[in-house]
């Protein structure tokens, strides 16, 4: 990751909308369980320092109740599931998270790491596609989380495919395609293509998952107010122009 926006940005990705996160103050974001990747049925086993745990992997529905705004975003963190104190049937109201400009969790060469891979599949990954999005969570976690190994077979962070499995070919499928994008991972960019910023909850809110936002870049990212008035006018000039 480029050193300026490794500082500036660092952490986030997943957005399915133009509006960029940053707000200085936190908002309330409500999490859909029913979103892709999210009651699918693929469900990964792994061991992660000798832990076995067990993870749905895909994206997240997440509304953002302040703005009104809609993204989609991944986990950033294998190690904490999903809250049923962020789920939106237990939690109507929401949480407030905060828009986090540097994720303490990564270091360097795994910010660069993470950029690359935002950089190198985000722009075309088929977001409707579980295969893609599990492949692409395996991924993130994989380079986050296993000490530079970027295996999936292998370091600290090993995920298995039971063989009574009856999704066995699915999961072999999602496997083999983040090591695939593991082993030849690389910044194709000058740019970052992506900005990443990192939903966290606000202080005191225990066992909570960040999530991982990606917006195209801006080098003039506007206020959401004054972003809101951009694009009426811009719509408005549009409607103009349709009519002559």
């Amino acid at each position: 990751m480029k050193s300026a926006q490794l500082k500036r940005l660092t952490l986030a990705f997943a957005a399915a909308g133009l509006m960029a996160a940053g707000s200085a103050h936190a908002d309330v974001l409500t999490t859909d369980l029913a979103s892709q990747g999210i009651g699918t049925g693929l469900n990964f086993t792994f061991s992660l320092n000798g832990t076995n745990e067990s993870r749905t992997v895909g994206t997240f529905a997440i509304d953002n109740l302040t703005t009104g705004t809609s993204f989609l975003a991944f986990c950033a963190d294998i190690l904490t599931p999903i809250s049923n104190l962020e789920i939106t049937q237990v939690n109507p109201g929401g949480l407030a998270f905060d828009a986090v400009s540097n994720l303490t969790f990564f270091n360097g060469a795994v910010g660069n790491d993470v950029q690359a891979l935002f950089d190198q599949r985000y722009g075309s990954l088929d977001l409707t596609d579980n295969t893609q999005t599990a492949a692409f969570q395996i991924s993130l976690w994989e380079i986050i989380h296993d000490n530079a190994d970027k295996t999936v077979g292998g370091g600290d962070l090993v995920w298995d495919i039971p063989q009574a499995d009856p999704n066995g070919v699915l999961k072999t499928n999602v496997l083999a395609t983040a090591g695939d994008w593991l082993a030849n991972l690389a910044d194709p960019t000058t740019e970052n293509s992506f900005d990443l910023t990192v939903w966290q909850t606000a202080a005191g809110v225990p066992e909570s998952q960040p999530y991982i936002q990606a917006t195209v870049p801006s080098n003039n990212v506007p206020v959401p107010g004054t972003l809101a008035l951009g694009m009426a006018g811009l719509l408005g000039l549009g409607l103009l122009r349709g009519r002559r």
